[in-house]
This record gives C-alpha cells, structure tokens and sequence, in this order.
C-alpha cells in the first residue's frame, strides 16, 4: 500500500518538477492615462502590417506597440457613421477595417 501510494505521489509531481521555473510574464495594463481613447473596448485585431486595432465606445484606436492614435467620424467631415461608438470590427481582404455601429457596417482605410 504504502508502494502504491508512494508511486501515485511522484507520478502527480513529476509534471510539476518538469514545470520551467523562469515564466514570469509582464502585463501592461493600458487605459485612457495611457492614451486609449475610452475604457470600453469591443474588439481587438492585428493588421497585416502588425499594428494593433481597438474598436471601442469611442471610434477606433491604432497602437504602433508605443502610442495610440485615435479615429472617429466628426461633424461635417462626410463621413456617414453617425456615432463613434463601434460596436463590432472585421479585418477585410484589402486590409480595410470592417467597422459596426448602430447604423450598420462602414470600412475604414487605414491607407487613407
């Protein structure tokens, strides 16, 4: 018995043992102080070109992995989003962003 149970042991903590021991991890927790323009964020993408995307509450939002950079229809601009809050985002083929709203679906240019 006291074999079985010894064995049981060393088999629950050979995984463990095998564990690497150096896997600590650094998060970086990014709000409105650090240049994200509104807390609620809706989705999350990476461009072909390796730049982040955020759709949030407040247009969306590009990081460079160093700043963030803010886009969002304005008044008198032509752009027919009638709000900045997007609720959805898809990454298109031609490397536009898919951009949802309330009003529907509208693409976005990065290029432009």
């Amino acid at each position: 018995m006291k074999r079985q149970l010894l064995t049981i042991t060393l088999c629950l903590a050979l995984p463990c043992a095998a564990e690497p021991t150096d896997t600590a991890s650094v998060v970086t927790r990014y709000d409105e102080d650090s240049g994200l323009s509104q807390w609620h964020v809706t989705q999350v993408l990476q461009a072909d070109d390796g730049m982040m995307w955020f759709s949030t509450w407040n247009g969306l939002d590009r990081f460079d992995g160093y700043s963030f950079e803010n886009f969002k229809s304005q008044a008198g601009d032509g752009c027919p989003m009638a709000t900045a809050r997007i609720r959805d985002m898809r990454l298109d083929a031609d490397g536009s962003i898919l951009c949802r709203n309330d009003n529907g679906w509208f693409a976005f240019s990065p290029q432009t």
